[in-house]
């Protein structure tokens, strides 16, 4: 069974039947998923081993569509299905790069107009110069406050949890004395 991810295919409401079909294909070890757009599997087929014929030229001696043979091959075969090797290049449908790879690619993302900051990284090198933008991002006021809120949020929930459980466990009996008297006093 072939199972084809598109925008469409993997859309909740409109690939539906698609999802359903794959997921009859995939119980009975019988699915060889294909990517022809560029979009993530759906919920549930992330691990799957797919072809991706997101830039195929529409051959038969393309290399991209090699991964896909040998998957139905060892589906027909009742052989494990090989792991395809990740790509060294960058392809989309449309773009064609040839001969192009693509090594020790950094993207980075933050702010631009910073160049006095920049120049003295220059001299840094490139480990020390990202353990600085970390601390210097780690010590913004907007990631202190997210880092304070990830930490007093639950400790709130907790004590409600301690003062709301405890306090009926102390009116049934249930909880030793020291804590209901402890409890108590906090709640005077």
């Amino acid at each position: 069974m072939v199972a084809v991810w598109t925008r469409d295919s993997v859309d909740h409401e409109q690939g539906a039947w698609v999802m359903e079909e794959a997921t009859h294909g995939l119980a009975r070890k019988v699915l060889a998923p294909v990517r022809l757009d560029l979009v993530a599997p759906p919920l549930g087929f992330g691990e799957v081993q797919y072809a991706d014929l997101a830039a195929w030229s529409g051959g038969a001696d393309d290399p991209r569509f090699q991964p896909f043979l040998a998957i139905v091959q060892a589906i027909v075969r009742a052989e494990p299905i090989p792991v395809a090797l990740r790509p060294t290049h960058f392809e989309a449908p449309g773009i064609k790069l040839r001969g192009v790879t693509m090594q020790n690619v950094n993207i980075h993302v933050g702010e631009r107009g910073r160049d006095a900051e920049d120049d003295d990284e220059e001299d840094e090198t490139p480990a020390v110069a990202r353990a600085s933008k970390r601390e210097r991002a780690s010590s913004s006021p907007s990631m202190f406050l997210t880092r304070a809120i990830g930490v007093i949020f639950p400790l709130v929930g907790i004590i409600i949890f301690i003062f709301a459980m405890g306090g009926m466990a102390c009116d049934q009996g249930n909880a030793p004395g020291a804590f209901c008297r402890v409890l108590d006093a906090l709640r005077q």
